[in-house]
C-alpha cells in the first residue's frame, strides 16, 4: 500500500523573480483605473504602508497578494509577473 503525501500549499510563498514588472504594471493599473495605494491595499487586506513597500521593493508581494490584486484587477497572474502582455479585461 502506497502511503499518500499532502502537500500543503502557503500564500506566504514569494515571488521574487520579476519584481520590478509586476511593481510596473500594478502602477500602472491603479492609475488606469484612477485609484489610489490606499484603496488597492485595503481591497487586498494589507496596511497601505506594506503595499507601498511592495510596491517600491522593499518588500516582496506573496502569492496571496498577487492572487487578489489580479481578481480586483481582473486581470490574469500571467499579466501581472510579466509572462504576458494580454490582460483578461478590466474589472472597472
Amino acid at each position: 500500500m502506497t502511503s499518500s503525501r499532502f502537500i500543503r500549499y502557503d500564500y506566504r510563498i514569494v515571488l521574487v523573480e520579476s519584481h520590478g514588472d509586476t511593481s510596473a504594471r500594478v502602477r500602472k493599473l491603479i492609475r488606469k483605473n484612477r485609484l489610489t495605494q490606499k484603496d488597492v491595499a485595503a481591497e487586498i487586506g494589507i496596511s497601505q504602508q506594506l503595499f507601498t513597500n511592495k510596491l517600491h521593493g522593499r518588500a516582496n508581494y506573496t502569492l496571496r497578494d498577487l492572487s487578489r490584486i489580479a481578481e480586483f484587477f481582473d486581470v490574469s497572474l500571467d499579466y501581472l509577473v510579466g509572462r504576458s502582455n494580454e490582460q483578461k479585461g478590466n474589472k472597472r
